[in-house]
């Protein structure tokens, strides 16, 4: 049976993007890395709306860290991603505004909150209108939202990552679960530490006996099944502090609003302008994925080039 789901919508952590090209590209051999990195950032957007034409395409930037409540509870709060960007890359970073501006594409920033509730939150609301969604994003607090069949995860390389070896890798059975295992396990990328001794096999044992840390504790002191308490359960009562703590630091906020621009169809720049900004910035080998989009704007491209 066909499914009947709107318009794929890609939801991509342009951050995350940003930073992995940057250091991909220090790690080769480039006369200019600056400019062979937005190089790349640029064809992969284009490589989206060459692959599906009627996508949606939002970016997403992480708010202000002097106003999210995470980095002011905690000050250690992701400190272990702090990397030293040469300072010509740190300089580069409003060039992404300019090419949202010129292809026309949504970019995204809540001066109090991460780009992971941005993200979950625009995830939400375009899968219940019934788009089919799909998030580029290595950050584990996220994978929750996979429980939704329109909602898929991309890899940086824009390929489709396989669900089902995501909850093998983890050992839980249902992706409701990962905020659970990461309040149990901990998040390394975060610089948040889980319960002493709590493992990937443990959480999973105790995430698959109870189904949560909310039913485990509800059910504490009551029922057959609390009258053993086992060793794992006995570290998750050690800690239940720290749990509390861990939950705060992990659980995103996914009920963001959002103006209602961004139900629009985006990417409508005339290709011309687009054209005009890849020329004038020296992306010429970009120019011809572009084209593909447009037949009337290649021909008219190839003849004034002749």
């Amino acid at each position: 049976m066909k499914n009947s789901f709107k318009e794929r919508v890609f939801i991509i952590d342009i951050n995350f993007v940003i930073i992995r090209t940057f250091f991909g590209v220090l790690n080769g051999f480039y006369d200019d890395p600056v400019n062979y990195s937005w190089n790349l950032i640029i064809s992969k957007i284009i490589r989206i709306k060459n692959r599906e034409p009627n996508s949606k395409l939002i970016l997403v930037l992480e708010g202000d860290r002097d106003k999210i409540d995470k980095y002011i509870i905690y000050d250690s709060y992701k400190s272990t991603r702090k990397k030293n960007l040469p300072l010509e890359f740190v300089k580069s970073f409003n060039r992404i505004k300019l090419i949202a501006k010129v292809f026309s594409i949504p970019i995204i920033k809540h001066r109090y909150y991460e780009a992971d509730d941005s993200i979950a939150s625009l995830s939400k609301l375009f899968a219940s209108k019934g788009h089919k969604v799909s998030i580029l994003s290595p950050d584990k607090d996220i994978f929750y939202l996979l429980e939704k069949s329109n909602i898929e995860l991309i890899d940086y390389g824009l390929e489709l990552r396989n669900k089902e070896l995501i909850l093998e890798k983890f050992n839980i059975r249902k992706f409701k679960q990962m905020q659970d295992f990461l309040i149990l396990v901990g998040d390394s990328s975060d610089n948040l530490k889980g319960i002493s001794g709590m493992g990937i096999k443990r959480a999973g044992i105790f995430l698959n006996k109870w189904g949560s840390i909310f039913n485990f504790i509800k059910n504490l002191f009551s029922g057959d099944r609390c009258k053993n308490i086992t060793n794992i359960e006995k570290m998750v009562l050690r800690d239940i502090r720290k749990i509390f703590f861990l939950r705060r630091m992990i659980l995103l906020n996914d009920n963001l609003k959002f103006s209602n621009k961004l139900l629009r169809d985006n990417f409508i720049n005339s290709l011309d302008i687009i054209l005009e900004f890849l020329k004038k910035n020296n992306y010429d080998n970009l120019i011809e994925g572009l084209l593909v989009l447009n037949k009337n704007v290649s021909r008219r491209y190839k003849k004034e080039t002749l």
